[in-house]
């Protein structure tokens, strides 16, 4: 659509999700967040000059209708135009106290955004907080722009404006959210912590029929995954309303998968086996190389799976072939520090690192990656 034609109003969403050019449906649910907010203003307002009356008269609610009769692919706007009021009301009898209202809460909204600016003094205090429910479908560096037709002022809505206006009202800021995560703990009585993939941590609440599904999920993490949908209260990080909450496999489960059917034989291992020497794997560093090594898998994908061998002291090595080079990782049994070796079979050259324990964890890898990452192929890297 490109006619715009006598617009009332103009929803512009930038950043994000919408440097395409488009817009998610769900975030289609602002227009009727805005729509909802400028009946009650303009109701307010109405009444406000009409004292003598307890009610809006017949048609009102029906002239708040918007409808959308344009669009524009400046990241995306939205182009809204006010609907005819039915029953043979001329349209322009309400023309003053909804244009009214949107100017009074652009100017709001505009000065929410601006510490030192001053909320209108025409604006319904007791409506403050109905500004708060705009902009919920917005992730991070995305932003809504809303300009009315006979304003100059743009008030631009994000993640920073919302809580400007949470403090400024007083009200807990909360967002609808879609994320993927892990379960970092799960608590008796019915919450769980998921790590998000940015590292945010945020809590869930669930239905203790799903405790045991739940705990699988922590169990096998990072290999499961939970996937969150719903409203969370943004300042405390924790969910208000979950409308869906599922456990899903990673990308990579069936590598890590078979990484841990190999761990799992090599339980098995018992002392002596490298020709009456050789110590069997402590439980510590199975359990230790388990995670970094599943860590490694899923959150550096361009990384292979490595094959995993038995070490003479009771401990583990992981071993990659990576182009001309082979590299190894010893875990060793006590200490906690993983011995990196590498061999260029081409030049000879050979590599040599130590990571001690507070520079790899269960958590994250990224040390182990970045040293592995240096010797593969660039075509192999950028995958």
């Amino acid at each position: 659509m490109t006619d715009a034609g006598d617009s009332f109003l103009e929803l512009t969403f930038d950043g994000g999700r919408f440097e395409s050019h488009s817009v998610p449906v769900s975030v289609l649910a602002e227009f009727g967040t805005m729509q909802a907010i400028l009946l009650r203003v303009a109701r307010e307002l109405w009444l406000r000059d009409h004292k003598e009356r307890e009610r809006v008269p017949r048609g009102f609610t029906e002239a708040a209708q918007l409808n959308l009769v344009a669009s524009r692919e400046s990241s995306y706007t939205a182009v809204l135009r006010r609907s005819e009021p039915a029953h043979g009301r001329d349209a322009s009898s309400f023309d003053y106290v909804f244009e009214q209202a949107l100017d009074v809460t652009v100017q709001a909204l505009a000065a929410a955004a601006n510490d030192n600016a001053q909320i209108p003094a025409d604006f319904p205090r007791n409506l403050l907080d109905l500004l708060g429910n705009l902009g919920r479908h917005l992730g991070k560096g995305e932003e809504l722009r809303i300009r009315g037709k006979t304003s100059e002022t743009v008030a631009r809505i994000d993640q920073n404006s919302r809580g400007r206006l949470a403090l400024l009202t007083k009200r807990p800021l909360e967002s609808d959210v879609d994320f993927e995560g892990e379960v970092e703990s799960v608590d008796d009585s019915g919450k769980i912590r998921v790590r998000t993939r940015d590292g945010e941590r945020i809590e869930v609440p669930f239905g203790l029929h799903r405790r045991e599904e739940l705990g699988l999920a922590f169990q096998q993490r990072p290999m499961v995954r939970v996937r969150v949908r719903g409203a969370m209260q943004l300042q405390q990080r924790r969910m208000t309303t979950v409308e869906e909450l599922e456990t899903v496999d990673d990308e990579r489960a069936p590598d890590v998968k078979k990484l841990w059917d190999r761990l799992k034989t090599l339980e098995e291992v018992p002392d002596g086996w490298l020709d009456g020497d050789g110590k069997k794997p402590t439980e510590e560093v199975m359990a230790f190389a388990r995670l970094v090594l599943s860590r490694l898998v899923v959150d550096h994908r361009s990384i292979p799976r490595p094959k995993v061998f038995p070490t003479p002291d009771g401990g583990l090595q992981a071993e990659w072939v990576l182009g001309s080079w082979a590299a190894e990782a010893r875990f060793s049994p006590l200490s906690g520090y993983i011995v990196l070796e590498a061999t260029n079979a081409d030049t000879m050259e050979e590599r040599e690192h130590l990571l001690a324990p507070d520079d790899i964890s269960v958590d994250d890898a990224t040390t182990l990656a970045d040293w592995l990452s240096a010797m593969m192929p660039a075509e192999d890297a950028r995958v």
